[in-house]
């Protein structure tokens, strides 16, 4: 079993080809795959190819320090929003409708309410007082969710822990 040559050949530009066959036999899935592949390009298209290729590296490392930059920026919120003295709580609720107004979402309370605490607990303050879900209103009001919530949870802690 594999994939097994069924010709070789040469097109008019110069490329040389190969034709592949993979008979895929298991239970429920019986079907033959086909495949080309280029061997050897010409001259025009081994051209082509190299600038495609440094076309697709040169957009991978913008968008790669588009999103170190936005990453610095997380970074600076996050200790602006860390240096917030706590004095007065509000209800979850608040935060649960301005992620709503912000995100433009349409998932229940309790899993905005989830998400919040699962990502950035730490820094609204979220805790259960008397049966009731709280934070940091002064927190809350200077936190910019479009921001925050561009990131993993795992990526934030990260950031906090550096």
């Amino acid at each position: 079993m594999g994939w097994k040559v069924l010709k070789r050949y040469t097109k008019e530009c110069g490329c040389v080809c190969e034709d592949h066959e993979n008979d895929v036999d298991r239970p429920f899935m019986c079907y033959t795959d086909y495949s080309t592949t280029e061997i050897k390009r010409c001259d025009t298209h081994e051209r082509q190819h190299q600038e495609y290729c440094a076309k697709a590296q040169a957009e991978l490392e913008h968008r790669q320090q588009l999103k170190q930059e936005k990453r610095q920026q997380l970074k600076a919120h996050l200790l602006n929003l860390a240096g917030i003295e706590h004095q007065t709580l509000a209800p979850i609720k608040e935060a649960v409708s301005k992620y709503r107004e912000l995100i433009k979402i349409s998932n229940s309370d309790r899993w905005i309410q989830r998400d919040i605490a699962q990502r950035i607990e730490c820094l609204l303050m979220v805790s259960k007082i008397k049966n009731k879900w709280m934070c940091s209103k002064e927190r809350l009001e200077h936190s910019n969710f479009n921001l925050i919530f561009d990131f993993q949870s795992f990526e934030i802690h990260k950031l906090l822990n550096e």
